[in-house]
């Protein structure tokens, strides 16, 4: 029988001994802080889920040099988070905008997110540890 102590030996085994991939590409922590002061607009030290949908969508569309709604690997060197890369789920090195607003509406915001008062601080958006569990 599995208990919560045992099976986190067990992930961590796996990950060390590369049977799992469990780590996503962190982003840029100076990077996200020019970010992060881009995207509140209203310099109150915090970002809502409205604020980021919008500050993402404008992000998106700058990357996006050829505009037709993907960025592609050349465009997704552009970014300098290295967030982008992250809602790439099917690793096409392609991503859509309802890649990219699935990934920063709920995965991003929801882990970044830390204290769940649904605004994200720049010590928690500087903070965030992306973590993809692959088997």
């Amino acid at each position: 029988m599995f208990n919560l102590k045992t099976t986190g030996v067990i992930f961590l085994s796996m990950v060390l001994a590369g049977n799992i991939s469990a780590f996503a590409q962190q982003p840029d922590a100076d990077a996200m802080k020019k970010e992060f002061q881009r995207m509140d607009a209203n310099k109150d030290g915090f970002v809502d889920q409205n604020d980021a949908d919008a500050y993402w969508q404008k992000r998106f569309s700058e990357l996006d040099r050829d505009k037709d709604g993907i960025l592609d690997e050349e465009e997704l060197k552009a970014d300098k988070t290295g967030m982008f890369i992250n809602a790439d789920q099917n690793k096409d090195g392609a991503v859509s905008w309802q890649d990219a607003k699935k990934w920063f509406g709920k995965e991003y915001f929801d882990l970044a997110d830390s204290n769940k008062d649904g605004k994200i601080s720049e010590e928690e958006a500087v903070g965030v540890k992306l973590i993809k569990v692959k088997f």
